[in-house]
């Protein structure tokens, strides 16, 4: 999918893509970012086996939220 993606906003970037295509292969292809509550990071890190614990006293944003949201969705592997 990511193949796809890079190549249609190559097609986009040149002018063979309108808008409006682009737009729908963004939400086909790119993960979605989503605000996690505290029980759903704690979730998301207990499946993947990693250390670091939520305490619901830091909101994750920006390029955290999207790394939650694709170990959510692919599992940690997908960082690998």
């Amino acid at each position: 999918m990511a193949a796809i993606h890079e190549g249609v906003s190559d097609l986009y970037e040149i002018g063979l893509v309108d808008k409006r295509t682009m737009r729908r292969f963004d939400e086909a292809c790119l993960t979605p970012v989503t605000p996690l509550s505290p029980e759903e990071i704690r979730a998301i890190r207990i499946r993947s086996q990693v250390s670091q614990w939520e305490r619901g006293e830091k909101h994750p944003a920006g390029a955290s939220l999207k790394l939650l949201s694709i170990v959510r969705n692919k599992g940690i592997e997908a960082l690998a």
